[in-house]
Order: C-alpha cells, then sequence, then structure tokens
C-alpha cells in the first residue's frame, strides 16, 4: 500500500509539474494564464480545457548570487539542484552538524557529526570539493556493537578495536552541462569518490550523480535526481561480517521542490528511495523538509530535517536526522 502511495505521489508530481511549466511558457492554447487582483493579493487565473483555478502570484526570486540560478539548495540536502555553488575562481567552505536518532535493540542510539568541506570553482559551470567525511562524536572512532569471530573460543565477542574510519576523504567533481533556458531545465552531473585514508579503511567508491532543476512558477522550482553508486571495501570497519555485506551496486532516485518565501528564504521538501546498502535488505524511503537563509550572496544557512523508514540498513525502526550546515563563498 505504501509503494503504490508513493508511485501515485511522483506520478502526480511529475504531471502537475510538466503542466504548469507548458503552460507558464505558453500562455495560449489548452494552458492560459491571465493576471487579476483579488483584494490585496495579485492571483492568476489558470485554465486548463474545463479546468479553472485561481493560484497566488508569488514574490519573484531574484538575487545577485556566485552563480546565477544557485539558491543553496546543496547536497547537504537528499535532492540537490542542479546549479553550481561557486564561479571561476570562487572557494566555498561549508561546515555541517548532524545528529541521527535511531532505533537499535531495546532502546535508543544516536551520532553527532561534524562535516567540513571546501570547493573550488575551476569555470563558473565546473567545481571540485574535498569533504572530510563525517567525524562521530557521540562514540568517538570506535564502532560500538561489533561483533568479531574469536578462533580461540569458537564465538562473536565484541570487537573493541572495530574503528569508525576517523579522517576519510571524499572527493567531488561538479559539473553543470546545461543551464535552464526556456522550457528546457538545467542539468548536471556530479561524481564523488570515497578515499581510503581513515582508520581501517580499504578500497574505494564511486558514486555519479545526475540532477535536473526547472522553474515551475515564480519562486517554485522542481528538481530530479538519481545516482549509481560501487561500493568496495568500506570507510572504517563498517564491512564486518558481524555488521553486514555491503551491497556492491547501489541506486536512488528523489524529487524534490523549493518555494520562495523571500529574496532571503526559502522552503523545499524531497522525497528520495534508495537501494539498501547492505545486501538482505529493502529499499528505503526517505522524506526531508528543509530552510535555507541567504545572509548575503556568498553566504547561507540550511537547515535539514530527514526521515527514513529504515535507512536501508539493519535498524529495526525509523531513522530521523537532522543537518545544519553554514557555507560561504570568497
Amino acid at each position: 500500500m505504501l509503494s503504490k502511495f508513493w508511485r501515485m505521489s511522483i506520478a502526480c508530481t511529475l504531471v502537475l509539474s510538466c503542466q504548469v511549466a507548458f503552460a507558464q511558457e505558453n500562455g495560449d492554447g489548452n494552458g492560459e494564464m491571465s493576471k487579476s487582483d483579488s483584494g490585496s493579493a495579485q492571483m492568476i487565473d489558470f485554465k486548463w480545457g474545463k479546468t479553472q483555478i485561481e493560484l497566488p502570484v508569488l514574490e519573484s526570486y531574484q538575487r545577485d548570487v556566485v552563480v546565477d540560478g544557485y539558491r543553496g539548495v546543496d547536497d547537504i540536502f537528499q535532492v540537490r539542484e542542479a546549479n553550481p555553488n561557486v564561479g571561476a575562481g570562487q572557494w566555498q567552505f561549508e561546515l555541517a552538524l548532524g545528529w541521527d536518532i535511531w532505533k537499535s535493540g531495546d532502546g535508543n542510539d544516536d551520532n553527532i557529526t561534524l562535516t567540513p568541506s571546501i570547493k573550488y570553482g575551476i569555470t563558473d559551470d565546473f567545481n571540485i570539493e574535498l569533504q572530510v567525511m563525517p567525524i562521530n562524536f557521540g562514540d568517538g572512532s570506535r564502532i560500538e556493537g561489533v561483533e568479531d569471530f574469536n578462533d580461540n573460543t569458537g564465538l562473536f565477542e565484541d570487537d573493541d578495536n572495530a574503528k569508525d574510519g576517523l579522517g576519510e576523504l571524499n572527493f567531488k567533481m561538479f559539473w553543470r552541462l546545461f543551464e535552464e533556458q526556456g522550457l528546457a531545465p538545467a542539468f548536471a552531473m556530479w561524481s564523488e569518490i570515497r578515499i581510503p585514508s581513515g582508520e581501517n579503511s580499504e578500497k574505494f567508491d564511486a558514486t555519479l550523480h545526475f540532477n535536473l532543476t526547472k522553474t515551475l512558477w515564480d519562486g517554485i522550482r522542481g528538481h530530479l535526481t538519481g545516482f549509481l553508486m560501487t561500493a568496495n571495501g568500506s570507510k572504517g570497519d563498517y564491512n564486518q561480517i558481524s555488521i553486514g555485506d555491503r551491497r556492491d551496486f547501489q541506486w536512488g532516485v528523489g524529487l524534490g521542490m523549493d518555494f520562495a518565501l523571500s529574496d532571503q528564504d526559502l522552503l523545499l521538501i524531497n522525497y528520495m528511495n534508495r537501494s539498501s546498502r547492505y545486501d538482505g535488505n529493502k529499499t528505503t524511503n526517505g522524506i526531508e523538509m528543509g530552510w535555507v537563509h541567504h545572509f548575503s550572496d556568498t553566504q547561507q544557512l540550511q537547515l535539514g530535517i530527514r526521515y527514513n523508514d529504515t535507512d536501508g540498513g539493519f535498524e529495526e525502526g525509523p531513522r530521523w536526522s537532522t543537518n545544519i550546515q553554514w557555507s560561504i563563498a570568497f
């Protein structure tokens, strides 16, 4: 029932998005629009066939941002926009603080993490980034609850030497191939390579992302994303037999929308469906709500709250995540 609900929701969102985008670009034919005043608020009469609805005109979202089109919907969120963060010759520093909580055994477990990163714009459409993968302050460098097989006793025992992979690096490359023009959305590809520089880490992971962004209405944008990942080895000891066998090939698809409240603020909502991270587990559904605030053209604050039904691991219940990130370009 839940999977049918999500399929229907995604289908409806795509159909409505296409209709609105088409009607906005073409003011005649089946999709017709005309402006009117309703009290103090300006409204738009939107016609589709015999159906007519009245929609409010949202404030136009125009900013002299770092790169034309970028509005702060970064990859701190499950679904990011297809516009780059920085322009040619610019740097951007980001610092993210995260808190996750999930059901574990008879109680709950949580993590508190810090994730710094630095970006540099090679061109206005292409940038590179080096990120220190999440540093876990909740449990330190040790993974709690990991067991290892003791050859002497023939039993699984707590492994006090299981490491979280402190010091792991992630290298990213982002390339916007097309800017948004007319009916054509912005399109970008970006890649991630996990570098096994952390404690007990081994081998490399590689991920390729695809992103589309289209303005649907003044102040409203839609996003479509997908990724393919090859997982090899793991960060730290997260591939131990007592944790599970990481799925070698992983994938995900997601939809998102953001809504401009003003020149400084926007709200967003995202949905992501992705494969499990370990073999033998079902796919996970993630719903996220977020807020972006622009202190200036080059400085933003991002806040996201996310719900995953299983997070694709061995958790017995849902996983809640909260992330807050400060970014500044110079």
